[in-house]
């Protein structure tokens, strides 16, 4: 194999193993939430779904959060 298809190889496995993690990360909060409401008296596919939803909605809400700041504090060019 050339030096190229080496250098994506190797971007495509970080980039694999970057989603992985992720994966994970979005797994472990989501099992946690669910447990939280499981706790509270939640049970089943409410508990799941219900950890489901403020898990992606708690995801989405930081970054957009993050990116409005970000626009918001750079000054303009």
């Amino acid at each position: 194999m050339s030096r190229q298809a080496w250098v994506l190889v190797v971007i495509a496995g970080i980039l694999a193993i970057a989603t992985l993690v992720g994966a994970v990360v979005l797994a472990v909060r989501l099992v946690r939430t669910r447990r939280l409401l499981t706790g509270l008296g939640a049970g089943g596919k409410v508990a799941f779904y219900g950890a489901l939803i403020y898990t992606i909605f708690r995801w989405t809400s930081s970054r957009i959060r993050s990116t409005w700041t970000t626009w918001a504090f750079w000054p303009a060019r």
